[in-house]
C-alpha cells in the first residue's frame, strides 16, 4: 500500500501504486500549451443558420436579444496550476455520516482517478447570472428566469472550482443549455482550449482514463480519449456492482479497449482493467467490482417539479413507496426516506438510477465525485448550490419557426413555469385530481401536463405564423391525446393490476404538468433506451420485439440472474449498455429501469435519451413510434417535434 500525504509521496515499489502515482501525475500534455493559448472558449455557439426557418418579416417578431451578461463567448480557460499531490485518506475518512453506500463504494476509485497536471478552471462565467437570461439555441431562443433575484457567481458554491481538477456545477450545467450541456457546447469547449477546458477531466470526461495515457504518448488522436463525450455527450458513471445483486455480469463488448498492452499501463477498457474496474469500498476496504456506463448529465431547472411528486400534492398518502417493489422508497445507508428541506418523502427521481436521495446529496456527491474533491462541500457551500438550482427556471422563448412563443395566447417560457411551483413559499403545483393509487399510472386522459398552446389550435389561417404555430398545437394534442398501446415497459406496466399491454399517451408517463417528468415516486422505467433485450437464445415467450437492443457504440453487459430471479420482461439473460436502477438495488427486475426526465428547455440541449442516442427531437419522436408502434404521419412526427422544441 501506498502511504500517501498532501505535498509528499512515500511509495512502497509495488506495481499497482506505480500504476496508480504515475497515472495520477500525468501531464495531459496534448493540446494544454495549445489550450493555454487559446483565446477563446465558446461556451455559447451564435446560432446557427436554419434552412426551413422563415425570416421575420416583422420587427415585432424578430428574436429576443441574447442577454450581453451572460456567458462569455470569448472566454479562456483559467490555469489553476498543478501539479496536485494525490489523496489516500485513511479508512472511510473524507465522507459525511450520512454518505449514501453506493458512494462509499467509489470514493476510493474517484480518489485515485487521474488528475491533469495542469488545472484550468471554468472560463466565462460571469458575475452575475441575470434574473431573466435569452441565450441563442438552434432553434431559437432559451431563457432562464430567477424570481427570486439574480445571482451573483463570486459568492455562489455553483460556480466555484471545490474539488482537485477544476471543475465547478456549472463546468456541466449552464444557463444557456437549460442547466445541462449541449454536444455542440462540448465540441466549441474542445476546439477553444484543445482539451484543456475541465470539461474534459479523465476521471469521466474521457472515454476511459487510460485512453488519456496514449493520447500523451502519441499513439491515440487526442479526440479518440474523449469519443463518447464529443459524440454523444455522455459522461462516464462508474458505479460499484451490489453486493446483494440478484446477478452476475459478464462485458461482452467495451469500445473503451485500446486492444494494445504496454507496461506499466494495462490498456484494457474501463470494464476490463484492474485499475478502473476493480475497486475499494472506503469504509469497509473490502474489493468491489466496478462498471463504467456513459450517460447525459440531466437539467438541473426547474428542480421544485422533479423533486415533488404525487404524495407530496395529497393525490397518493405518504409513506412514499416503490411501484414495482411496494417498498418505502428509500435511498442509502441507513435509509433516508424523507427530505429534512421539505418534511417530505423523497421523490427518488433526483438521477437516471434513483441514487440520490435529495439535492443537498447530489450537490455533495457530485463535487466529491466529479470534481474530484476529497473531503465534502460545507453546509453554507452545499445551501448556495441547492438555492441556486431550486430557484433557476428554463424554458423555450421563441422559436425560429412560430417566433414568439407567448404570442397569441402561448404559454411558453420559463416565467409560466415559474408560477405556481412547489417548494417554495405558499407556492405549489396543480396536478389534476386523481383517484388512482400509487400502484397504478395515472388514466390516459387524467392529465393534460402541458396547457401551453391550446390557443394556437384555431388561429385564422391569416394570423401571424398561423400554419407554424398550428403545428405546435397538434403536436401538443397528439402528446395528450393521441391513444396507443404500452406494453413491456419495467417499471411501469408491471405495478398494480396493470397489464403488461395497457394503453395511453405519451402525457401518462410525462404526466408532471408544465415540466414532462413523471409526478410518482421512484419513476424509473424501462422502455429501451439501453437497449436491455433479452440475450441470444434467452428470449422469453412475449418479450418486446420494437427494442433496438444495445448500442456497440458504448459498453455491452450480460446480466444473468440467480436461479428463480428475472428481469419483468426480457427473461433472466439479458444484454445491455446501461443497467439502470438495478446498480442500486441489485434486483433483475430493475435492470434498465431509468428516470422519466422533465422535457422542459430541448432545444438548447441535444443530444437526447440518457445515452445521447437520439440526435434531434425526430429522431426521439420517433424511436417511440418504432417501439410503441403509434402509427405516426410523416405530419404527425414533425408537428410532436415542432411542440417538443417549443418547451
Amino acid at each position: 500500500m501506498s502511504n500517501k500525504r498532501r505535498g509528499s509521496v512515500r511509495i512502497r515499489m509495488d506495481k499497482d501504486t506505480i500504476r496508480r502515482v504515475i497515472a495520477r501525475h500525468s501531464a495531459l500534455v496534448f493540446g494544454l500549451l495549445v489550450g493555454m493559448a487559446a483565446t477563446s472558449l465558446a461556451l455559447l455557439q451564435p446560432m446557427p443558420a436554419i434552412a426551413q426557418a422563415p425570416a421575420p418579416s416583422e420587427a415585432a417578431g424578430a428574436a429576443p436579444a441574447v442577454s450581453p451578461s451572460g456567458f462569455n463567448a470569448q472566454a479562456a480557460a483559467v490555469p489553476q496550476g498543478g501539479p496536485r499531490a494525490p489523496s489516500d485518506l485513511s479508512l472511510g475518512a473524507g465522507l459525511r455520516p450520512d454518505t449514501p453506500s453506493y458512494f462509499t463504494r467509489i470514493f476510493q476509485s474517484i480518489l485515485d482517478a487521474p488528475l491533469p497536471s495542469l488545472i484550468f478552471g471554468q472560463g466565462g462565467i460571469p458575475a452575475s447570472i441575470p434574473e431573466h437570461e435569452v441565450d441563442a439555441d438552434p432553434t431559437g431562443r432559451l431563457a432562464s428566469f430567477q424570481p427570486l433575484g439574480p445571482t451573483t457567481t463570486a459568492t455562489n458554491a455553483f460556480f466555484q472550482s471545490l474539488g482537485e481538477n477544476g471543475r465547478s456545477c456549472v463546468t456541466c450545467h449552464l444557463p444557456p443549455n437549460a442547466m445541462s450541456v449541449s454536444i455542440d457546447n462540448i465540441a466549441a469547449r474542445w476546439n477553444a482550449t484543445s482539451g484543456a477546458d475541465p470539461i474534459f477531466a479523465p476521471i469521466d470526461g474521457a472515454d476511459c482514463p487510460n485512453k488519456v495515457f496514449l493520447a500523451q504518448q502519441g499513439k491515440l488522436d487526442p479526440r479518440s480519449a474523449h469519443s463518447l463525450l464529443l459524440g454523444r455527450g455522455v459522461f462516464r458513471i462508474f458505479l460499484a456492482v451490489p453486493d446483494n445483486a440478484e446477478f452476475k455480469v459478464e462485458v461482452i463488448h467495451d469500445p473503451t479497449d485500446t486492444a494494445t498492452t504496454q507496461p506499466p499501463f494495462n490498456h484494457d477498457g474501463c470494464n476490463t482493467d484492474p485499475t478502473f474496474s476493480v475497486g475499494k469500498d472506503a469504509t469497509t476496504g473490502e474489493k468491489v467490482r466496478i462498471l463504467s456506463m456513459y450517460r447525459r448529465p440531466r437539467i438541473a431547472a426547474n428542480l421544485p417539479y422533479v423533486t415533488t411528486t404525487r404524495s407530496d400534492l395529497g393525490v397518493d398518502p405518504p409513506p412514499a413507496v416503490d411501484p414495482v417493489t411496494k417498498l418505502p422508497v428509500a435511498v442509502g445507508s441507513p435509509p433516508v426516506t424523507i427530505d429534512p428541506r421539505t418534511g417530505r418523502p423523497i421523490s427518488g427521481n433526483i438521477m437516471w438510477d434513483g441514487r440520490e436521495p435529495t439535492l443537498e446529496h447530489q450537490a455533495s456527491d457530485a463535487t466529491q465525485g466529479h470534481a474530484q474533491a476529497p473531503n465534502p462541500p460545507t453546509s453554507t457551500q452545499v445551501a448556495q448550490m441547492v438555492q441556486f438550482e431550486l430557484g433557476i427556471f428554463s424554458a423555450q422563448i421563441w422559436d425560429a419557426w412560430a417566433l414568439h412563443l407567448t404570442a397569441a395566447g402561448g404559454l411558453g417560457g420559463p416565467e409560466f413555469i415559474s408560477g405556481g411551483v412547489p417548494g417554495l413559499p405558499a407556492q405549489t403545483v396543480a396536478v389534476p385530481p386523481q383517484t388512482v393509487p400509487v400502484t397504478a399510472p395515472p388514466p390516459a386522459t387524467a392529465n393534460a401536463s402541458f396547457p401551453l398552446f391550446n390557443s394556437w389550435a384555431t388561429l385564422a389561417t391569416s394570423a401571424e405564423r398561423a400554419a407554424q404555430r398550428q403545428s405546435v398545437a397538434r403536436g401538443e394534442a397528439i402528446f395528450q391525446t393521441r391513444v396507443f398501446t404500452i406494453n413491456g415497459v419495467a417499471g411501469l406496466t408491471n405495478i398494480g393490476s396493470v397489464k403488461p399491454s395497457t394503453t395511453g399517451t405519451c402525457s401518462s408517463c410525462h404526466n408532471q404538468a408544465n415540466a414532462g417528468n413523471d409526478s410518482f415516486v421512484a419513476a424509473q422505467h424501462d422502455i429501451g433506451i439501453g437497449g436491455t433485450v433479452a440475450a441470444p437464445g434467452h428470449a422469453p415467450a412475449g418479450a418486446p420485439t420494437t427494442i433496438p437492443g444495445p448500442s456497440t457504440e458504448l459498453p455491452i453487459f450480460k446480466l444473468s440472474c440467480a436461479s428463480g430471479k428475472s428481469t419483468v420482461y426480457q427473461g433472466p439473460v439479458v444484454v445491455t449498455n446501461d443497467p439502470g436502477l438495478a446498480m442500486i438495488t441489485g434486483l433483475c427486475a430493475d435492470i434498465g429501469r431509468l428516470t422519466v426526465p422533465q422535457l422542459r428547455g430541448l432545444a438548447a440541449r441535444a443530444p437526447y435519451f440518457s445515452d445521447g442516442s437520439a440526435a434531434t427531437l425526430v429522431d426521439v419522436v420517433t424511436f417511440y413510434n418504432n417501439r410503441f408502434g403509434i402509427q405516426l404521419s410523416n405530419q404527425d412526427i414533425q408537428d410532436l417535434a415542432a411542440f417538443l422544441r417549443s418547451l
